[in-house]
């Protein structure tokens, strides 16, 4: 009976030091963010980060992150991207992605 507790247990203790480190090598948020906004068109370096918030735990996590998209001489577009992640180890997933036109610079 010891034996099977002490290999149960080693068994759930793997698990738990495998779904951390799978959690920790997703990419940020942010990064799924930015990935969305380059996917749409917009360039990398004219993505500036305005602000981000949510909550982030073990379990349904959600965030919205907000670029200002700037085209040299052009208008400004805000850009507002939400996430959500079910559980900590499982990838961010785009929610919404939405632009504002704010005008030009």
């Amino acid at each position: 009976m010891k034996r099977i507790r002490a290999i149960a247990g080693i068994c759930l203790g793997l698990l738990l030091v495998a779904s951390f480190v799978v959690g920790f090598m997703r990419p940020s948020p942010i990064e799924v963010a930015k990935a969305k906004c380059v996917q749409e068109g917009w360039l990398d370096h004219d993505l500036d980060l305005m602000k981000h918030k949510g909550s982030e735990g073990w379990f349904a996590n959600q965030i919205v992150v907000e670029f200002q998209a700037r085209q040299v001489g052009g208008p400004r577009n805000a850009i507002r991207v939400e996430l959500r992640q079910p559980v900590y180890f499982l990838a961010w997933e785009i929610v919404e992605y939405r632009e504002e036109f704010q005008g030009a610079e």
